[in-house]
């Protein structure tokens, strides 16, 4: 059941562009753009086309990071740099909770 539901929530989103894939893949895993406040997405406000910085640390809104002690999906590590990155949010909670390690079947 645990490997269906999973499998579902896989494959269960619209399929993405090969080149824009790699782009993502580049920037965000490779060179970790997104948390050195160096990617860079276009912004088209007021008909304008330009490129805008995406900055972490100008977010300033509530967060909270829910983590699966045991994901085998996302290691945990990297979903609690979230909130170290997020420096401008005041309000940031951190929820982590004791998920089946894979072999506790």
């Amino acid at each position: 059941m645990e490997f269906y539901a999973t499998e579902t929530w896989l494959y269960d989103s619209p399929l993405v562009i090969g080149e824009i894939y790699r782009e993502f893949e580049e920037c965000c895993y490779k060179q970790n753009l997104l948390v050195k406040n160096k990617i860079s997405i276009e912004d088209r406000e007021n008909n304008a086309a330009r490129d805008s910085i995406v900055n972490l640390k100008k977010i300033n809104l509530p967060f909270l990071n829910i983590i699966a002690k045991y994901d085998d999906l996302v290691e945990p590590d990297s979903s609690k740099a979230l909130n170290d990155v997020l420096t401008g949010s005041r309000d940031k909670y951190l929820f982590e909770f004791r998920s089946r390690r894979p072999d506790d079947r």
